[in-house]
């Protein structure tokens, strides 16, 4: 699937050059609109609400001052919409 391609991708980019990060959020989340809107399956619903709440939370924890977030929950909810989307 593209859309998944294309966050993974958003999401290495953003690791690899965090000036990047922003620009990468906006890819993820565009992504996993075009994803969300293409099916209408509980599971992957639940996966893209899952990532979209993980983002949010990390731009959230930015916004307050955290220089280090933790990506762990992004990377999990990224790897649940993998596993539902490729079952």
């Amino acid at each position: 699937m593209d859309g998944l391609k294309a966050i993974h991708e958003a999401g290495l980019d953003a690791v690899n050059d965090p000036s990047q990060t922003g620009r990468s959020i906006d890819t993820i989340e565009k992504n996993l609109d075009k994803i969300n809107a293409k099916t209408d399956d509980g599971k992957v619903d639940e996966a893209v609400d899952d990532l979209n709440q993980a983002v949010e939370d990390y731009n959230k924890a930015i916004l307050n001052g955290d220089t280090n977030p933790d990506s762990g929950r992004i990377d999990a909810a990224a790897a649940k919409l993998t596993d539902v989307c490729t079952s």
